[in-house]
C-alpha cells in the first residue's frame, strides 16, 4: 500500500467515525452499543456483589429501644385510640365464646389440664361472705365492677344467697345470670363465672387487695376467709407476715401463689372502693335488673293508679327485724314505742299524698314488717298495693312461679317498681333502699327520694 492510499483510508476511517457519531447524538442514545456476552457477563457478576452483600441499596436497620413499645414510629400510636373499642368488642366476644368452652370441658371432663391463664390480664374477684341479705351482696358486685373499671381487671362472678327469712325452701346459691342483665354488665367490664376464676387461677388467689379503710380488718380477715374458701373452693392466702401495700393500698401477696389473680376483700361492705361520681354513675347505669324483671316492672306501673304518678315506699322496722331473730333480747316495749312513731309517720303520708295529689302508693316491707300496711290504712291511707296484689293469681299482669313464689325475685321486682316511682320515701340502714337510690340517680327524672324521718318536714 502506497501513501495515497494510506491517507485514503485514513480519511474514510475519520469520516465514518464522525458520522456515526452525529447518528447516535440525533437518536439520543450516547450509550456505547455493548456486546452482548460482555453485558450478561457484567449483569451476573453485580449479582453475585448484591448477594454477598445483603446491607447493599437497602434502607439502614434503625436502633430499637428495648423499652420503646412501638419502635416503627408515631403513626400507630395515633391509630390505636381509634382501634381501642374495636379491640374491647372483639375481647368480649372471644371471652363470651371461651366461657361457654370452659363450661362445657369442665362438666364433661372430671381431669384437670392446667392453667389456661393469659398473662395479658389480671382476674379479680370479690371476696364478700356474711350472713346479710342479697341486697348487700349486690353493693360488693358494684364495688368489684367500680375497682375492675379503673384497674382494667377482668371480674369474676360472686354467688347470691336469699335473706334468711326467705325460708329453707328457697335457700341456697343464687347467680349473676338470673339478677342483673349480663349482657348489660359485660358492655362495661370483662366479667367471668366463679368456675372460670377457679380453672384459671388454679384455686387460689395470689394477691388479696383491701381497698380504703377496712373495718376490725384482722379479725375480719380470718372469719371471712374460711368461710370464702369453704364456700367457694378458691384458697386466700394467710395473713402471718405477709401485709404490704401495693401502692396506696394495703395488701396480703403469696409468693407462691400467681399474682394475675386477685381478691378484693369486702369491697364497699367492711372496705371502700373510692372511685369518681362518673364511674360511679357508669357503674350503675350498667347494673340493671334482667330483662323479665324489667319488663314486669313496666307493665306492673302502668296498671298502678291507670299509668299516673304513684308513690313508692320501703318501710323496714329494724326492732321488729331484731324481734324475729330467735332468742332476741330487744324489750316489748322498744316495739311499742315504734308502733307510735310509725302511727305518726302514717298520717305525715297521707298529708304528703294529699299535698301532691298523688292517689297510688306502692308499699315494700320484708315478712317481718308487714304491720305497716294496716297502719297506712288505719291512717285512712287509700290504694294501697303491696307484693301481696302483684304476686296474687287474679292480678291482671301475670307472673311465672318461679317469680312470684321465691321472695328473692319478687325482692328485685320490688326494686325495679321503686325505681320507677314518681316520689321514693327511703328506708335508712337498708341495703334495698340503697339500690333503689343508685338506680334512681341515675334517671333525672326520678329523683325526688326522701327518707322517711324528713316527710314531716314537707307537709
Amino acid at each position: 500500500m502506497n501513501i495515497r492510499q494510506f491517507v485514503f483510508l485514513l480519511v474514510f476511517v475519520v469520516l465514518t467515525t464522525l458520522l456515526l457519531n452525529a447518528y447516535f447524538e440525533l437518536r439520543g442514545n450516547t450509550e456505547p452499543v455493548k456486546d452482548p456476552a460482555i453485558q450478561s457477563k457484567e449483569t451476573l457478576t453485580k449479582a453475585r456483589v448484591i448477594s454477598s452483600n445483603p446491607t447493599h441499596d437497602q434502607p439502614p436497620i434503625p436502633k430499637v429501644d428495648v423499652n420503646d413499645e412501638n419502635p416503627q414510629g408515631i403513626r400507630e400510636r395515633k391509630q390505636l385510640p381509634m382501634m381501642q373499642n374495636q379491640t374491647l368488642i372483639s375481647k368480649k366476644e372471644e371471652k363470651a365464646n371461651n366461657s361457654q368452652i370452659i363450661r362445657e370441658s369442665e362438666q364433661s371432663s372430671s381431669k384437670t389440664t392446667g392453667s389456661t391463664l393469659n398473662l395479658d390480664h389480671r382476674y379479680m374477684i370479690p371476696v364478700h361472705l356474711d350472713g346479710n341479705g342479697p341486697n348487700c351482696q349486690y353493693q360488693a358486685l358494684r364495688a368489684g365492677m367500680k375497682y375492675a373499671l379503673i384497674k382494667n381487671l377482668t371480674l369474676s362472678e360472686i354467688f347470691f344467697f336469699n335473706h334468711w327469712t326467705a325460708g329453707n325452701e328457697f335457700s341456697g346459691r343464687k347467680f349473676v345470670n338470673e339478677t342483673f342483665d349480663m349482657k348489660i354488665i359485660k358492655e362495661l367490664v370483662d366479667l367471668i363465672s366463679v368456675e372460670e376464676f377457679r380453672h384459671l387461677c388454679n384455686g387460689a388467689v395470689g394477691v388479696v387487695i383491701f381497698p380504703g379503710r377496712c373495718l376490725n380488718l384482722n379479725e375480719t380477715y380470718k372469719r371471712v376467709s374460711v368461710e370464702f374458701t369453704a364456700e367457694y373452693g378458691i384458697k386466700l392466702p394467710t395473713m402471718d407476715g405477709k401485709l404490704t401495700h401495693i401502692g396506696n393500698e394495703l395488701a396480703i401477696v403469696e409468693p407462691s401463689q400467681n399474682s394475675q389473680c386477685i381478691g378484693l376483700f369486702e369491697p364497699d361492705r367492711g372496705c371502700q372502693v373510692r372511685v369518681s361520681n362518673e364511674i360511679t354513675r357508669t357503674v350503675d347505669k350498667h347494673l340493671t335488673r334482667t330483662k323479665e324483671i324489667r319488663t314486669l316492672a313496666d307493665q306492673i306501673t302502668k296498671h298502678i293508679c291507670n299509668g299516673g304518678p304513684y308513690i313508692a315506699m320501703h318501710f323496714r322496722n329494724k326492732s321488729g327485724e331484731h324481734f324475729a331473730h330467735p332468742g332476741s333480747r330487744y324489750h316489748t316495749s322498744t316495739l311499742a314505742k315504734m308502733r307510735q312513731e310509725v302511727a305518726v309517720l302514717c298520717e305525715d303520708v297521707k298529708k304528703f299524698m294529699l299535698l301532691k295529689k298523688i292517689e297510688c302508693i306502692y308499699v315494700s316491707f320484708p315478712n317481718f314488717s308487714s304491720a305497716i300496711s294496716k297502719m297506712l290504712k288505719d291512717a285512712n291511707v287509700d290504694n294501697i298495693i303491696t307484693r301481696d296484689d302483684i304476686t296474687s293469681t287474679s292480678y291482671p299482669i301475670k307472673i311465672r312461679d318461679k317469680i312470684r313464689l321465691d321472695n328473692y325475685h319478687v325482692s328485685l321486682l320490688e326494686t325495679e317498681i321503686c325505681v320507677r316511682s314518681t316520689v321514693f320515701f327511703s328506708s335508712t340502714e337498708s341495703a334495698l333502699t340503697r339500690m333503689v337510690t343508685y338506680a334512681r340517680d341515675t334517671k333525672p327524672d326520678n329523683n325526688l327520694t326522701i327518707p322517711l324521718y324528713e316527710i314531716k318536714n314537707w307537709v
